[in-house]
């Protein structure tokens, strides 16, 4: 027998692999914090952000008959026109 214990070896490079131990037991070098991963909830978040402003502009309108300016968020290829918030009219 070798007197070797495989999973014990094999636990310590895991660990060290992983950043919480290194194998001599010294200091890491450079290293800050690990990483926090981010949640699902804030990866579709993220995802929603860059498809919207990948897919929608921000325009300031102005109705001609009432003279109102307003800003509203608009689709980079409006299928139906932009209706004053005031009048209702289209702009």
């Amino acid at each position: 027998m070798s007197r070797r214990n495989f999973s014990k070896l094999q636990q310590r490079k895991n660990m060290a692999r992983r950043g919480s131990e290194q194998i001599d037991g010294g200091l890491p070098i450079l290293s800050g914090p690990p990483r926090k991963r981010p949640s699902k909830e804030d990866l579709r978040k993220q995802t929603k952000d860059m498809f919207a402003a990948v897919t929608e502009i921000t325009r300031i309108f102005e109705c001609k008959p009432c003279r109102f300016r307003f800003r509203a968020r608009q689709a980079v290829d409006p299928v139906e026109p932009m209706l004053c918030t005031r009048c209702g009219r289209p702009v």
